[in-house]
């Protein structure tokens, strides 16, 4: 595409915004949709409440915050999903046994 002589239609500001979110709600990455929200409002309830013992107080961002820094970038790609599951696991379970340590 990028070395041949054949060029995309130019359209407005308004026609791109509209096919972004199209393409964002579209059906095929409703899956993924769903699986982040999960994610973040999990995290948010944990931040929100805390963990008892005095692991996590209440109304920290810790948690939301590792979250939504790690699958931010997720996408839909194949093995990249497990590379961020391994750095999910580490810096949650880094973060749990800092705080464990040092309560």
């Amino acid at each position: 595409y990028i070395l041949s002589d054949k060029r995309a239609e130019p359209q407005g500001i308004l026609k791109s915004c509209f096919n972004g979110v199209k393409d964002t709600l579209a059906f095929n990455s409703l899956n993924f949709i769903m699986r982040t929200s999960v994610g973040f409002f999990g995290a948010w309830v944990i931040g929100y409440f805390g963990m008892p013992g005095g692991i996590m107080a209440p109304y920290s961002s810790t948690a939301a915050g590792t979250t939504a820094y790690l699958m931010a970038a997720e996408g839909k790609g194949g093995s990249a999903i497990m590379k961020n599951v391994a750095r999910f696991q580490g810096t949650g379970g880094g973060t749990i046994i800092g705080q464990l340590l040092f309560t």
